[in-house]
Formats: C-alpha cells, sequence, structure tokens
C-alpha cells in the first residue's frame, strides 16, 4: 500500500495514516518483537501521563511491523540547534546563546519527566545488563566489573526517557515533547544526564557541516556539556554527585549498541584503563 512518507530514521519510518494519525513501521530487517517492544514501552509511558504521541494499535503492513500513533506536527530540535549552530558560525557568544536556548528545552522535558509520578515495567539496570550482553568487545572479567558497577547505581527513583538527544524533542505546535520512548525505564535522574552529556564525548559531525564550522565546534564541544549542565542544574538543583557512578552503566548500554564501532572501541578501552588504574589501588592497599 502506498503511504505518503512523513520522516525516516535508523530503524523505523514514518507514514501519514488518516487525520492525525502516522503509522511508524520498522524497516524490514527489524522483527516483530522490536515494534512489539518500542509499542508496549510507549504505551507504558503514555499511561503514565508522559509527554508523548498516543499509541494505538500495532499491525504488519507490506510484510513490516509497527503501530499507528497520534501525529504531531513540528521541528526536530535537532534541526533547530543545527540552524542555530550555522547562524552563529564562529561566534563564540552567539554560539553560547543559542545553546542555552535549545539545552534549556532539553532540561525543561527532561525535569517535567523525572518529577511526573509514575512506574513503568523496565529498569535502568535491566537495560544496560541486556545492552551489556550484546556486547562484542570485552571479554568476561571485563562485563563481570561493568556489572559491578551497574550494581552500585543510585536507587530507582524516576522515569527516565533513557535516549533524550535533540533529534528526539519535537517541537510541536502544543510545545516541546519527547518523542521515541523505547528506552524508557525506572532510574535516577543523572542517568538520562549523564546519556546526554556523552554525546558530545563521542561527536559525529552531522553531515553538510562546512569544514571552518565543524573544526570551530570540535574545538567547543567542552562548551556544550557545560551548558547543558548549567541549565539542567538551574531547573533541577542536582549536585551530580552520582555523574561518574551512572557514567559506567551508560557504557554498559552504549557497547550493546550495533553501531559506532569507533566510539565503542574507544569506550572498551575505558574499561580496561580503569579496571587495571583500580587493580593498582587495591594493590597498594
Amino acid at each position: 500500500m502506498e503511504r505518503k512518507l512523513v520522516g525516516s530514521g535508523a530503524t523505523a519510518d514514518v507514514y501519514e495514516y488518516g487525520a492525525g494519525k502516522v503509522l511508524k513501521l520498522f524497516h524490514a530487517d527489524r522483527d516483530k518483537g522490536m515494534a512489539e517492544w518500542e509499542y508496549s514501552k510507549s504505551k507504558d509511558a503514555a499511561k503514565n501521563g508522559l509527554p508523548v504521541p498516543g499509541v494505538y494499535e500495532l499491525l504488519q503492513e507490506d510484510g513490516r511491523w509497527g503501530f499507528v500513533m497520534d501525529r504531531f506536527d513540528g521541528k526536530s530540535l535537532l534541526a533547530v540547534l543545527l540552524e542555530d549552530i550555522a547562524k552563529a558560525g564562529t561566534d563564540a557568544q552567539a554560539l553560547e546563546a543559542a545553546l542555552h536556548r535549545d539545552f534549556g528545552i532539553v532540561a525543561d522535558l527532561l525535569v517535567q519527566t523525572h518529577n511526573k509520578p509514575g512506574k513503568v515495567m523496565d529498569t535502568i539496570q535491566n537495560t544496560c545488563l541486556r545492552m551489556l550482553s550484546y556486547d562484542n568487545l570485552l571479554n568476561p572479567e571485563e562485563k563481570d566489573w561493568l556489572r559491578g558497577k551497574i550494581a552500585e547505581l543510585p536507587p530507582n527513583s524516576c522515569i527516565c526517557h533513557g535516549d533524550p538527544n535533540p533529534g528526539n524533542v519535537l517541537i510541536s505546535p502544543d510545545g516541546p515533547i519527547f518523542i521515541d520512548w523505547n528506552n524508557c525505564a525506572m532510574g535516577n535522574p543523572i542517568f538520562d544526564v549523564e546519556l546526554f552529556c556523552m554525546m558530545f564525548e563521542y561527536f559525529i559531525m552531522p553531515e553538510g557541516v562546512p569544514q571552518e564550522m565543524g573544526d570551530f565546534l570540535l574545538k567547543n564541544l567542552d562548551l556544550f556539556t557545560r551548558v547543558f549542565l548549567e541549565e539542567y542544574c538551574k531547573r533541577a538543583g542536582d549536585d551530580l554527585s552520582t555523574l561518574a557512578n551512572n557514567r559506567w552503566a551508560v557504557i554498559a548500554e552504549k557497547l550493546g549498541e550495533p553501531f559506532k564501532l569507533e566510539m565503542r572501541q574507544a569506550l572498551a578501552e575505558k574499561v580496561r584503563v580503569a579496571m587495571a588504574e583500580e587493580a593498582k589501588q587495591n594493590a597498594k592497599q
């Protein structure tokens, strides 16, 4: 069946589906289980009153699995951010002002999410352990070390989005909302914060960015992290004391992703260096 394409992502395409609805169809190499997983996660988030598009029936079309959800028209925050960066050019002051404005939107959504009473079916600990099981770079001893770090996570106190990047923020006529809730889980607020920060540590330059601007951005990635943390702390009041605890859990989760090999290799090496340093410290005691 021919439908009008609304947008495409790494795992799925989105098509028009009648008045006020869209059909998210996963790529042919994604099985029913993946569609069911995101469908149930989205239903779970909506049940808790989170700012998520309503989801309806799960279905199969042209051999691909997907589900129907409410349509929200608007522009992704990633697109807005790239436009603002282009306008700022190599003006550091203009860039910082744009980052405060755009990252403030992410901070607002995170605080709203973390402060919303409720409970979803998954936990950050289970998510990280599940993703770590897919890793093929670490040996069993290294994975056990990371499992120990996951066990040291702060208590689960709120719902986390699980992937709060600017591409998952939609600026709709009714205001900004998070989309793609397939990683939502019970956790602690700083897990989402660390997920956001790690994007800039292993930043991949978007296509089409001019060389001069790209070089300027790469030199200023610390600014991205600092501005976001300022905006988040301004709203949440967190002292970020558990950022280091959450970092290892985020690394475990990222190691299980099926892409960004260079980043995963760097993360695996970070684990090995930390283990060696810890063993050295223990030997001194």
